[in-house]
């Protein structure tokens, strides 16, 4: 090596830092997860963790889109997976829900122990149903809104409103061209 000159440093490709930097986006920075996964793809990245860091600061904007996409799919995944757990959640309390029927029928109901699983099951269920909405932007609880009683509302406070103006009845006078 020539007196005052560095060692030459490893050039990486674009897809290399791109992947690099969505590595460390989906484990939140976790250096030891970012290194982990790196290894494990199909062609295996070497990276050193500091030069990953570097890349995200020097790299804001890609970084920025790059973590966006990870979070999106990463919540899409949760709220898949929350709502599987929810449809299994609800077969079960099914499948409970006739053993219930069952044992009142034989008169052997001495169940606050099936009755509590049941509930149980269906709070669970109920948890996973919802986060699974969250999770996919959907709403959770639907509010409806009675205009007038809004109006009525507004009024009390002192505002005031025009009556509706019906455009038929309205005459225009046509100035001459010219």
């Amino acid at each position: 090596m020539a007196k005052g000159k560095s060692p030459s440093k490893k050039r990486y490709s674009e897809l290399e830092r791109r992947t690099a930097m969505a590595a460390y986006a989906f484990t939140s920075g976790n250096e030891e997860q970012t290194t982990a996964l790196l290894a494990s793809q199909e062609v295996p990245l070497d990276i050193p963790f500091n030069t990953i860091k570097s890349w995200v600061q020097r790299h804001k904007d890609d970084y920025r889109t790059i973590r966006s996409e990870i979070d999106e799919h990463t919540r899409s995944m949760f709220a898949d997976t929350h709502r599987r757990v929810g449809m299994q959640y609800a077969e079960i309390e099914e499948i409970g829900l006739l053993d219930l029927k069952r044992e009142f029928q034989e008169g052997n109901l001495t169940g606050k122990d099936l009755a509590n699983a049941l509930k149980n099951l269906a709070i669970a269920g109920a948890v996973h149903t919802d986060k699974s909405e969250r999770l996919a932007d959907r709403p959770t609880i639907v509010v409806e809104h009675d205009i007038t009683d809004i109006k009525k509302a507004l009024q009390r406070g002192g505002i005031e409103f025009a009556e509706p103006i019906n455009v038929d009845a309205i005459e225009v006078d046509v100035l001459p061209a010219g």
